[in-house]
């Protein structure tokens, strides 16, 4: 699912503009251009944005694939330590719930966490789900 760039936690009007500028208008379109390094730095010399907020959000672009996780979503997996698909693959979702709880009681970033069923379905749709994100 496509969202619009302003959905992402930091980015601002301006940087919005800037992505506008290389061709970029929704989530889609960041992980398509900024998945690879090499995309990243390219948009990085165009738009004037720094590499470490390109691949911030393309990362979590790239969780936001998943049917149901929004930006919020997307930075409570990242604040529990899952920044990329496979990662969600590899969860057992009764366990996640109760990662994703501790770390929203400490950081309350979502009003509530999904139960396990919805984690399983995330878990599920992350293994079916080719990667765009690369690290490196």
């Amino acid at each position: 699912m496509a969202y619009r760039l302003i959905a992402l936690d930091g980015v601002l009007p301006s940087h919005v503009q800037n992505l506008a500028a290389a061709g970029i208008k929704d989530t889609t379109d960041l992980l398509k251009n900024c998945g690879a390094i090499t995309g990243r730095e390219h948009i990085c010399e165009v738009s004037g944005i720094p590499l470490a907020l390109l691949t911030r959000w393309a990362r979590r672009a790239e969780l936001m694939r998943i049917a149901g996780v929004g930006n919020e979503y997307a930075q409570l997996l990242e604040e529990s330590g899952i920044e990329t698909l496979a990662e969600l693959g590899r969860r057992d979702p009764a366990m996640l719930r109760r990662k994703l709880v501790s770390e929203n009681e400490h950081r309350r970033i979502v009003k509530s966490v999904p139960y396990a069923p919805a984690l399983t379905r995330w878990v599920a749709e992350a293994k079916r789900l080719k990667p765009a994100f690369e690290l490196h």
